[in-house]
């Protein structure tokens, strides 16, 4: 893989104060499905480790969402990804993609889409950590991006893996940045079903939580 180093472009705004004003981090969540939907996604994997840790405030340390839709090609990642802020706002695109910020502080990104321009394949990982820039401007900061042109012909896909939890610190934390109940393993399937009846009814996207297909007949009564 190659690396390059990158700036995210905004109107000279804080990251918290941009990206972290959903009501609850539920909807922060779904900020990241709704992305996928967007993204033409079939198939929408849902991920959280739960855990008995007792380092963790709660039973959650790690959450992560991977979907099949069309991925984000290196060419265009600046613009979709890096670029926030502003009014635009196209297929995949905004701030959105940086709702994850407000359930913990360490996001990473892999995604491989399509660069038509050169048609070929790329995978590009990248990985933001809110505490490297508590008190600094975005556009001071600097990102490490890894990126590789693939020789073969790949399915695409994004992925966002969420770590570092606001909800397990130490410390007191703001309301909207604690755990959601609906993240527990007992609410989980219920609570993306109530969010997106018409797409498990007609199976026009599947979701599948921690490896289990979620189902039309497991809701109907």
């Amino acid at each position: 893989m190659n690396t390059t180093v990158k700036k995210i472009t905004t109107n000279t705004r804080v990251i918290k104060d941009l990206l972290t004003k959903y009501r609850d981090t539920f909807q922060a969540f779904r900020e990241l499905i709704n992305n996928s939907l967007q993204a033409d996604s079939k198939n929408i994997e849902i991920n959280i480790e739960y855990t008995d840790s007792v380092s963790c405030k709660s039973t959650i340390e790690r959450i992560e969402i991977k979907d099949d839709g069309f991925g984000v090609p290196y060419s265009e990642f600046d613009n979709r990804i890096l670029e926030i802020g502003t009014t635009a706002k196209q297929k995949g695109q905004g701030i959105g993609r940086f709702s994850s910020l407000q359930i913990g502080e360490l996001m990473h990104i892999d995604t491989v889409g399509f660069d038509k321009t050169k048609n070929q394949y790329t995978r590009t990982e990248f990985s933001i950590d809110t505490t490297d820039f508590n008190n600094a401007q975005l556009e001071e900061t600097e990102f490490k991006v890894d990126y590789e042109y693939l020789s073969n012909k790949v399915n695409t896909y994004y992925k966002v893996v969420i770590e570092q939890l606001h909800h397990n610190k130490q410390e007191k934390i703001a309301k909207r940045n604690s755990l959601n109940e609906n993240f527990l393993s007992k609410n989980i399937n219920q609570a993306i079903f109530e969010h997106y009846p018409y797409e498990i009814f007609h199976s026009t996207v599947n979701f599948i939580v921690n490896g289990i297909e979620l189902k039309r007949d497991d809701f109907v009564i």
